[in-house]
């Protein structure tokens, strides 16, 4: 099951901050993946470049090793642990049909864009 939970510091930063709950973990490795693209669009957009301090823990909050395995996607070694946190903050400026923007007069999230997923576990339940 994956879990997010979207939230704003300070909307004027722009930053759409995101925690995701990631359990029933059966593996000693996890991929993180951002799409490339999004529905409609035919182009490649790269917003993984949008993200900006990853970091994951293991239930006891200690951290647990990860690597960027390409531009957007992250390999997670979760050292046996059956839940992990995952947190990251979204840089989200730019205002359009598709995109995450974030000011102090709204949030509009697109997930296509700003919400990492697991792809071993892309059939387990998902809730915002």
């Amino acid at each position: 099951m994956l879990n997010y939970k979207l939230f704003v510091k300070n909307a004027t930063s722009h930053y759409l901050y995101v925690d995701l709950i990631i359990s029933d973990i059966k593996s000693e490795m996890l991929n993180l993946q951002l799409p490339a693209w999004r529905p409609g669009r035919y182009e490649l957009g790269n917003f993984a470049k949008n993200i900006k301090k990853l970091e994951v823990f293991d239930l006891n909050n200690n951290p647990l090793s990860f690597k960027k395995t390409n531009k957007d996607c992250w390999q997670i070694n979760t050292q046996g642990s059956k839940q992990i946190k995952v947190t990251y903050s979204y840089y989200a400026s730019e205002l359009n049909a598709g995109s995450t923007y974030v000011d102090e007069y709204q949030v509009y999230a697109n997930p296509c864009n700003c919400l990492v997923y697991v792809s071993e576990m892309m059939q387990s339940e998902h809730t915002v």
